[in-house]
């Protein structure tokens, strides 16, 4: 699949909202030992569907787990869990989408994330699991559609709407964009009627857009609207026009405050960040 996505850096603290991955990872961090649907099923599911770097994978696997010796790790990390052997060893993919992880586990009780949803809406997000397994089977159509042990989701791919195959791809770009999960960092588009290909250009950059109308225009009610469609768990918002841009290093101060506010010190440092309009 030539898979070249960095390994994320919370896979050495276990701190993503994914709680299938947090619970898993800081307890092989802890103890340097997990189940096998936990390796297979939950962290190289993940690795395999986000396209990263099997390699990469395969050391972390090495370095963590008190029984990984290579002879056996190596070939069951790269050949069952992450198919970069091109099937030598597994005859199919071992990915899942939340279903499988949520019979399997209690992990999806509590999660941020919604096991039933594909695409994330204004009330909830999506689990990644479910667009990226989708989205690993629409872009590896071509070498994946003649295998018979993968005959059911092939069948379902095909029968799929093109505008049903775009929203899985976007939502599914969206989460690897934003697969380090810094402060769960989301872009949100209020679209207040415009006639240029603003909402179409947002949307294929990961951006979810809301549209709403205000008549006659106000502000203040375009504002709290707006304000009324932020997630509940949010900690900080930047609110822009989207013709104003964000001077380099803005985020530095935003960070500062935030860990200052968390760790609860009333002493705040750092320079105030900009808007440049």
């Amino acid at each position: 699949f030539q898979h070249q996505q960095p390994l994320p850096k919370w896979f050495w603290t276990g701190n993503t909202k994914m709680a299938c991955l947090n619970h898993c990872i800081q307890d092989s961090l802890k103890n340097a030992y997990a189940h096998h649907i936990q390796r297979l099923m939950v962290i190289g599911n993940f690795g395999l569907l986000a396209g990263i770097n099997p390699q990469s994978l395969h050391e972390w696997y090495l370095g963590i787990y008190i029984d990984a010796f290579e002879w056996v790790e190596m070939p069951n990390t790269l050949g069952m869990s992450q198919f970069a052997d091109g099937g030598m060893l597994a005859s199919k993919p071992y990915v899942s989408s939340a279903n499988y992880i949520d019979k399997m586990s209690d992990y999806c009780q509590g999660c941020h994330y919604h096991k039933n949803l594909k695409i994330s809406d204004s009330n909830q997000a999506a689990c990644p699991f479910n667009s990226l397994y989708w989205n690993f089977f629409i872009v590896n159509n071509k070498l994946l559609n003649k295998n018979p042990r993968l005959a059911i989701v092939n069948n379902q791919i095909q029968n799929m709407d093109g505008k049903t195959i775009k929203s899985i791809q976007m939502q599914a770009k969206k989460h690897i964009q934003n697969i380090e999960d810094k402060a769960n960092t989301e872009l949100l588009v209020i679209n207040n009627g415009s006639t240029d290909n603003t909402v179409q250009i947002a949307r294929e950059c990961g951006a979810t857009v809301h549209e709403i109308f205000i008549s006659p225009w106000r502000f203040d009610k375009a504002r709290d609207a707006a304000l009324a469609l932020l997630p509940s768990d949010i900690d900080i918002c930047v609110a822009l026009d989207l013709d104003e841009v964000m001077q380099p290093g803005w985020r530095e101060p935003e960070i500062v405050f935030h860990e200052t506010m968390m760790n609860g010190s009333p002493t705040v440092r750092g320079r105030h960040g900009t808007i440049q309009g």
